[in-house]
């Protein structure tokens, strides 16, 4: 296509060339008629001037032949024209109005001449116009070579761009869908994420309720430790009320005193053991077992004691 319009512009350039060419040579053709007519009119008119100073010279003698022949005023009576004078006088009548009929064509000729010299300077003008025109064509068909060669550059460049323009056509293919890819992960990692908020409420709520049941059981079971603690130290005060009632019934057994001493204190051990389940009572019953007037119970046989004694 490029080489095609190229072929246009140079056929049109040829054309409008041979066509200048051509024009030129007619101009040229047109001003050697026109100074050939005014070098004819030149020498016509020069010519014409000849038989004019001819003609006056001519009419001048004949003035001075007239002056002679005619008589003078002391001689008599002067004498009429001669013929011959007549006719010379209409002769010349007629070259007058002859040369002045020729006089007038040729001042046409010369107003015709300057016309055309008017046209031949209008027509120079016109061609120095011819060779600037020609001149600024010249510059303006090199600066459309330089445009083509730009507008080559440029298309080379364009092929280059749209194989560009290709390439990140698919790029763009290829990114839209790993885009749509990652659109729909999104999407499905925003409902599993909705799902795990759902569950982590749920969780949190289940949390809240463990929690709460936590701390209801770590409170029971503080409960329980006190109650146990508390259940130790009775069993503990137990334990070493069973050891002095065993002590105090070995000396009863073992030791032979007044009955009613003796019965006096199996009476206190029953009461002191029947109210072993509470501590504080059975801390004073145990205070109160011991005789002031008596001894110090001695632990002889601690295991015996605890032997004796009932099993939890």
């Amino acid at each position: 296509m490029f080489e095609q319009l190229e072929g246009l512009r140079l056929d049109q350039r040829n054309l409008a060339s041979e066509e200048e060419r051509r024009q030129t040579q007619e101009l040229r053709k047109l001003l050697d008629q026109l100074h050939s007519q005014k070098v004819k009119l030149d020498t016509d008119l020069e010519a014409m001037n000849e038989e004019l100073a001819l003609l006056c010279q001519r009419e001048s003698e004949q003035k001075c032949v007239e002056e002679l022949d005619t008589p003078s005023a002391e001689g008599g009576p002067a004498t009429g024209v001669t013929s011959p004078d007549e006719d010379l006088l209409q002769v010349f009548e007629r070259s007058v109005e002859f040369l002045k009929a020729t006089a007038a064509a040729k001042l046409e000729d010369l107003s015709k001449l300057d016309l055309i010299v008017k046209e031949e300077k209008e027509l120079n003008y016109l061609l120095g116009k011819k060779e600037i025109l020609q001149q600024e064509t010249a510059a303006l068909n090199d600066h459309i070579g330089d445009l083509n060669a730009t507008q080559k550059d440029m298309e080379d460049e364009m092929k280059t761009l749209k194989q560009e323009m290709r390439f990140l056509d698919k790029e763009l293919g290829t990114t839209n869908q790993v885009f749509r890819r990652l659109q729909t992960q999104r999407d499905e990692y925003s409902d599993k994420l909705q799902s795990a908020k759902n569950d982590s409420d749920a969780l949190r709520q289940e949390f809240d309720k463990v929690s709460e049941v936590y701390h209801q059981r770590v409170a029971k079971r503080q409960r329980l430790q006190v109650e146990l603690q508390e259940e130790m130290a009775r069993r503990r005060q137990l334990e070493g009320l069973k050891q002095e009632a065993a002590v105090v019934l070995r000396q009863i057994i073992t030791d032979p005193q007044i009955p009613s001493k003796a019965q006096w204190k199996m009476q206190k051990l029953v009461k002191v053991l029947g109210r072993g389940a509470e501590a504080d009572d059975s801390c004073e019953d145990a205070s109160d077992l011991v005789d002031p007037a008596d001894p110090a119970p001695e632990h002889d046989d601690p295991q015996a004691g605890a032997s004796s004694a009932p099993q939890n």
